[in-house]
């Protein structure tokens, strides 16, 4: 079984805070609060005057606001589906600089990769999100985790394979110039044996990127692997693999 959801993030109309917001029965209230100081802000996000490559942003289906200024950050509300999941996005804020909640319920902040070099993005779900339901004698989670950092569609490809060879998750990179989040999810037989392999199409050197890609494999719910800007790999992970000399322990 396997689930995938990814985000591709699209500049579209900016958006700004609402007071006294109410939804209709279907949907729930987001809400995402900022208790950032201006001492915090020009210390951790950027003194005023700084050219910036990257601005802060906050993104959730179908709005998006960035945040030039401190003055532009104000507390944002907002009415999503009870029943869908969706993704909210925070760019380039410390994760201690504000709090998100979803039909009156506090969210904990979601996975996190590099941004900016001082602050991260982060992907965070509310609503109802499918999760795969793994058979815990005999299946084990497999999840990857991507960021395709500022340059999007010039970045990577990955899959993950069986020990046959057989596609378990298959990743393709946006049209060229789109950033994307993508989670990949499946339930895979626990005693195997699986491979993990990510390249680039382009001869961009990803390490010089202020916001360079990154990705996390995770497997039976361990972090197998993390990398902030290495794109090119063979991993292999599970419980029926054997040794390999040529793979870090």
């Amino acid at each position: 079984m396997i689930g995938k959801s990814a985000l591709p993030l699209l500049f579209i109309s900016y958006i700004s805070a609402v007071t006294a917001l109410r939804c209709n029965e279907t949907d729930a209230l987001i809400q995402v609060k900022f208790n950032i100081t201006q001492e915090q802000w020009d210390a951790e996000v950027g003194p005023p005057g700084i050219i910036r490559t990257s601005l802060p942003f906050l993104q959730i289906p179908g709005d998006f606001a960035s945040y030039r200024r401190f003055s532009d950050l104000t507390d944002f509300e907002a009415c999503l589906p009870r029943d869908d999941c969706s993704e909210v996005i925070v760019a380039g804020l410390p994760t201690d600089g504000y709090r998100i909640s979803f039909d009156g319920e506090p969210i904990d902040i979601g996975i996190s990769f590099p941004f900016d070099g001082k602050n991260p993005i982060t992907s965070t779900e509310v609503g109802n999100c499918f999760k795969p339901t793994c058979d815990a004698d005999t299946e084990a989670l497999v999840e990857v985790q991507f960021w395709s950092g500022l340059h999007g569609g010039s970045t990577a490809s990955y899959r993950v394979e069986g020990k046959d060879g057989d596609v378990i998750v298959d990743f393709k990179p946006p049209p060229l110039g789109e950033r994307s989040l993508t989670r990949n999810l499946a339930c895979v037989p626990r005693n195997s044996c699986y491979t993990f392999l990510i390249g680039t199409h382009s001869q961009l050197d990803t390490t010089s990127f202020i916001q360079s890609p990154s990705y996390s494999v995770l497997f039976d719910g361990e972090l197998v692997r993390k990398s902030d800007s290495w794109l090119f790999e063979a991993l292999h992970f599970g419980d029926g693999c054997k040794p390999r000399c040529n793979q870090d322990e």
